[in-house]
């Protein structure tokens, strides 16, 4: 639909791929474009490349249809190993050179997402709403310190979008210390070298959630939020 809050109203949790646009609605290569991009809502063929005890292998593709981009990756698990490997490429089908502002999108909920969850992620600063830079992970915003790489906690009301710069390696790992489980992503930097945090702890602020939304969103993405408007260089 274009409805500008279409990713919001249809938001399940899980782990969507933003392609070829991030953050709010606007206008790409005269394409008006929803929340999040085209790929996320699309259905994707699926091919099994190998599917054996020792190891399964999907490969999954899309077409965009406002954008000429073709999105194809490949899932591979093997036995005896906890890492999801993901080799995907993006294709540029038009005649023209086309950039795009793309970014993974997993998302956490509970039990496993609490305010005892602790990020770490090799970033020298942290920027909250683009408007406040940080150094990472403790810094100091309009006078008070905060340490950024703690989760907000349930029930605190309150919602901010984070973003890691200045990444040294492209990892993170989200570790809850009480349940003494952790997720971790490894990437390469020089295609993702920016970090975006999505934080939503039940803050009240009417549709789509009204109240009832306790998530974080980790994501690595090629370029900061609006990379496009301000004329900056895209994949």
């Amino acid at each position: 639909g274009d409805n500008q809050n279409c990713f919001g109203d249809f938001y399940y949790g899980g782990w969507q791929e933003l392609l070829p646009h991030g953050s709010r609605t606007t206008e790409v290569y005269g394409a008006k474009m929803i929340q999040h991009g085209e790929v996320w809502g699309l259905p994707w063929d699926v091919c099994i490349e190998e599917d054996t005890p020792r190891r399964v292998s999907v490969t999954f593709s899309t077409r965009t249809r406002l954008t000429p981009f073709v999105l194809e990756k490949t899932l591979t698990l093997s036995s005896f190993s906890p890492v999801l490997e993901i080799d995907e490429t993006a294709h540029n089908l038009g005649r023209e050179d086309l950039g795009i502002l793309w970014g993974h999108h997993p998302a956490f909920g509970a039990p496993f997402l609490s305010g005892e969850c602790v990020l770490y992620a090799p970033a020298q600063t942290v920027s909250l709403e683009m408007k406040h830079k940080a150094a990472w992970p403790v810094g100091e915003v309009e006078g008070k310190r905060e340490d950024f790489s703690r989760m907000l906690a349930p029930n605190s009301r309150k919602g901010r979008m984070l973003y890691l710069e200045d990444l040294t390696d492209g990892w993170y790992a989200l570790v809850n210390p009480k349940l003494k489980v952790g997720f971790g992503m490894h990437w390469d930097h020089r295609r993702f070298p920016k970090v975006w945090i999505w934080q939503e702890a039940n803050r009240g602020r009417g549709s789509p959630w009204f109240g009832n939304a306790y998530a974080t969103a980790v994501e690595p993405f090629s370029n900061l939020p609006f990379a496009r408007e301000r004329g900056e260089k895209l994949l």
